[in-house]
C-alpha cells in the first residue's frame, strides 16, 4: 500500500544523514584541536585522567621555576662567600706582611689601616647581602621553605649567619707595648721581640722604684722560669701589670692571634660554603628528577588527551561517507514520495 507523507525509509535516511553530521564536526573539531576528547560527552572518564595528567603537569612546571629562584638565592649567597674569601686571602697577606720588625711605624701604621678598611668591607659584605629582600648572613637569616611540584612537596634551604666580628676593628699587632698608657696587662700573652728594649721597669711594688736587673723582675712577674728565659721570641703571660719606666718595652702582642682569627673566620666561610654548595646540588638533583617526571606526565597525557591523526581521519571519512550515502537514500526517498504525489495529481 502506497504511502502519502514521511516515510520509514526518508525518516531513517534523515535521521542517519543528521547522525553522520555530528559525527563530521566531532572529528572536525578534534582534528583543529588535536585533542581526542574535545568534549567531556566524549569520554568523562578520560577527561578526568587527562585532566589530573595537567594538573599535575602544571605544578611541576612551578615547581622548576621555584627551584630556579631558589637557585639564584644560593647563587648570591655563594658569590658573596667568594668575594668575602678574596678579602681574607688578603687580610692573611698583610697580617704576616705586618709581623716584620723591619717595618717602620709608617709601614706599620700603613698596614693597620689597610686590614681595618678590608674588615670594615668585610663587614659590609656579610652583613647587607640580601636576595629580593631576603638576608643571607647576618641574625635576619631564616629557612626558605619552597614547594616543587603537586602532593605538598616541598624542600627547605637557608644559607647561615656568620661570626666575623673577631676580624671588626683587627689591626696588626701593636709593637712595643708597656708605655704607662698603654701597659702589659696581666693575663695576656706577649713575645718578646727585642732584649735591649728591656731597659728600665717600675717596680709596681711600693715604695716605687726602678730596676736594673729586668729579666729578673720580668721572670718574677710571669710565667717566666727564670732570667735566662728572657730572649727573643719567648712568649709570657703577666701576673700584674708591668709599665715602662722610659721607652716602651721590646715585647708586644703575638702575631698568632689576629692570624688565628683570620684563619677561623675563613674556616667559617668554608663551612657555609660547602653547606650552600650541598643544598644548590640537591636543587639540581630535584630539578632533574621533576623534568623527568614532567616529561613521563606528558607522554601520559598525550597517550589520553592528544589525538591519534590517522584513526580519526579514518573515522571522518568514513563519516562523511556514511552522510553522503544517507543524503543520496533521503533524495531518493523524497523524489518516491514526489512522484507519487504527481500520480496522484494527474
Amino acid at each position: 500500500m502506497a504511502e502519502i507523507g514521511i516515510s520509514s525509509a526518508s525518516y531513517f535516511a534523515q535521521n542517519s544523514a543528521g547522525s553522520s553530521t555530528r559525527n563530521i564536526d566531532n572529528s572536525v573539531e578534534r582534528i583543529s584541536l588535536n585533542k581526542q576528547n574535545a568534549h567531556a560527552s566524549d569520554s568523562a572518564a578520560i577527561v578526568s585522567m587527562a585532566n589530573r595528567f595537567n594538573l599535575d603537569f602544571v605544578g611541576m612546571n612551578a615547581g622548576l621555576k621555584n627551584i630556579a629562584l631558589a637557585k639564584g638565592y644560593l647563587d648570591t649567597a655563594i658569590n658573596a662567600l667568594d668575594r668575602s674569601s678574596e678579602i681574607i686571602f688578603k687580610l692573611n697577606e698583610i697580617a704576616v706582611l705586618a709581623n716584620n720588625d723591619v717595618n717602620t711605624n709608617d709601614e706599620t701604621t700603613a698596614l693597620n689601616f689597610e686590614i681595618e678598611t678590608l674588615s670594615n668591607e668585610l663587614d659590609r659584605l656579610l652583613n647587607n647581602s640580601t636576595y629580593k629582600g631576603k638576608a643571607l648572613f647576618n641574625s635576619a637569616n631564616t629557612p626558605i621553605d619552597l614547594s616543587i611540584g603537586s602532593g605538598g612537596q616541598k624542600l627547605t634551604i637557608e644559607s647561615q649567619e656568620i661570626d666575623y666580628s673577631d676580624l671588626i676593628g683587627s689591626t696588626n699587632p701593636t709593637q712595643y707595648l708597656g708605655t704607662q698608657a698603654n701597659p702589659l696587662i696581666a693575663g695576656t700573652t706577649y713575645e718578646i721581640v727585642d732584649t735591649s728594649r728591656l731597659t728600665t721597669w717600675i717596680n709596681n711594688w711600693s715604695p716605687r722604684s726602678t730596676l736594673a736587673n729586668v729579666g729578673f723582675y720580668l721572670a718574677t712577674r710571669s710565667d717566666l722560669q727564670s732570667a735566662d728565659d728572657v730572649v727573643v721570641g719567648a712568649v709570657f703571660t703577666p701576673s700584674s701589670n708591668l709599665i715602662a719606666l722610659t721607652d716602651p718595652l721590646g715585647v708586644r702582642e703575638p702575631s698568632d692571634p689576629l692570624l688565628d682569627r683570620i684563619k677561623l673566620v675563613h674556616d667559617r666561610i668554608n663551612d657555609a660554603k660547602v653547606k650552600i654548595g650541598s643544598q644548590y646540588t640537591a636543587l639540581e638533583f630535584a630539578a632533574d628528577a621533576i623534568t623527568d617526571i614532567s616529561d613521563q606526565t606528558i607522554l601520559g597525557f598525550d597517550a589520553i588527551d592528544r589525538l591519534q591523526f590517522t584513526s580519526e581521519a579514518s573515522i571522518l571519512a568514513k563519516n562523511q561517507l556514511m552522510n553522503q550515502v544517507a543524503l543520496a537514500m533521503l533524495t531518493q526517498a523524497n523524489n518516491a514520495q514526489k512522484g507519487l504525489l504527481d500520480l496522484v495529481a494527474g
